[in-house]
């Protein structure tokens, strides 16, 4: 109980009795001036009906507004007044038949479960009055009043039992005879509460609802059930054998298929699966048997990863390039039947000796023919300095166009004169 008291604010508490909380702003404007005058040290010569007066209120207003909102003010006041010489007014004796009167009804209500007004009827008080006496006096009554209803309403009060209120904790008779087949039905059957409450004629949330407030062990059997059931169901489906023996049971007829001489995707399509299942399997199981296939990926002294099958194709075409490292990778491309493009980019990568060395041969070859070139041109270009032959005709013999044939003129003289003219000027 002390645990649930220490949680229960103001705001609740006064909510609980009735009564408004905290100040609205209209008040707290009105008696702003007089409250921060009875604070003031130089107002204690003034009671607090004196300054009501001033501000053209009502005393006892003002005093109510003291109680309840600023408490410690009173009680400085009078202390200071008191040692000041002036005369204080004594409210306990003036009052004390008035709160007298209310000790009857404050025992009663920490003694039963009884409501406000109920206690306040039997003991020949006001309502109202009773309400704050309690807020003022004895706000700990409230308190506690409160921590029962609160614990009532979070289920902490078994059914059948009272609330602070007086009040039976359970639901009404006529929530009861209206859900009693349901309950019957829940505690039977299997069925989810949606067809339940079909059945009966109920809503299926206000069925839902009433079920998770009174009968909640009643649900967590339910769902118990449910799930004993689906771990059931789920262990008979469970196959007695593991995907992986039965995949091996139906893989294993491959690996004799492929020493035989099948391809992979023949022996694939024997057992009905794909290839890339069965690649894998084998990869796993019998590495070996997937080198014989020819299709799982190796690694070649360069440090390149390729198929097998590519491998061997290619290795096969470098070997034939390294005997005729003049021949153009063209020519050699067309007489494989491979892409000139793929010819290139695997070589030079998987291959990378034979391939520098027919970029070499090539390299030399060509630059010997432009060389052979070069000379046949300028011999023909002697002759035509001599006289006698048109340069149409040596441009035909040169097989070149008589275009090309001025143009390789010219840039012959151009190199001619550089070597009679050496760059540092001398003639």
């Amino acid at each position: 109980m002390a645990q649930t008291l220490q949680k229960i604010s103001d705001e609740r508490l006064n909510q609980y009795m009735g009564a408004r909380y905290g100040q609205s702003p209209e008040t707290e404007q009105k008696y702003r001036e007089a409250v921060q005058a009875c604070m003031s040290i130089l107002n204690l010569s003034l009671n607090v009906a004196d300054i009501a007066r001033m501000y053209n209120l009502d005393p006892q207003c003002l005093r109510g507004q003291l109680k309840r909102h600023y408490p410690d003010v009173i009680p400085k006041r009078n202390e200071l007044r008191a040692k000041l010489g002036y005369v204080v007014f004594d409210q306990s004796r003036l009052h004390q038949s008035s709160m007298e009167k209310y000790v009857p009804a404050v025992k009663m209500l920490k003694e039963t479960d009884l409501t406000v007004k109920e206690v306040a009827e039997r003991c020949g008080v006001t309502y109202l009055g009773l309400q704050q006496h309690l807020i003022y006096y004895h706000k700990e009554v409230a308190e506690l009043r409160l921590g029962k209803r609160m614990q009532a309403l979070s289920g902490s009060v078994a059914v059948g039992g009272k609330d602070c209120n007086n009040r039976p904790v359970g639901p009404s008779a006529t929530m009861q005879a209206r859900y009693a087949p349901a309950i019957r039905m829940a505690q039977e059957t299997d069925l989810p509460l949606t067809e339940i409450a079909r059945r009966c004629g109920v809503e299926p949330r206000g069925l839902q609802g009433y079920f998770q407030k009174w009968h909640r062990d009643l649900m967590e059997e339910r769902k118990r059930k449910r799930e004993e059931a689906l771990l059931q169901r789920k262990e008979a489906a469970r196959p007695k054998v593991s995907r992986a023996e039965i995949v091996s049971v139906q893989y294993a007829p491959t690996v004799d298929m492929i020493r035989n001489g099948m391809s992979l995707s023949e022996a694939a399509v024997a057992v009905n699966t794909s290839p890339g299942n069965l690649r894998s399997w084998l990869k796993s199981h019998y590495p070996e048997v997937l080198d014989i296939s020819c299709n799982g990926m190796i690694k070649t002294p360069e440090g390149v990863k390729m198929k097998r099958a590519t491998y061997e194709q290619y290795k096969v075409i470098a070997q034939y390039m390294a005997e005729h490292p003049l021949e153009r990778s063209k020519d050699v491309a067309k007489r494989f039947g491979v892409p000139d493009s793929s010819l290139h980019k695997v070589l030079s990568r998987s291959f990378p000796d034979i391939w520098e060395k027919h970029l070499e041969a090539c390299s030399r070859e060509r630059e010997h023919r432009q060389a052979e070139y070069r000379e046949a041109l300028r011999q023909a270009m002697a002759e035509y300095d001599a006289g006698g032959v048109t340069m149409a005709e040596l441009a035909r013999r040169c097989g070149v166009t008589v275009k090309t044939f001025k143009w390789w003129r010219k840039i012959i003289k151009e190199e001619s004169c550089s070597k009679q003219n050496p760059a540092d000027g001398t003639v």
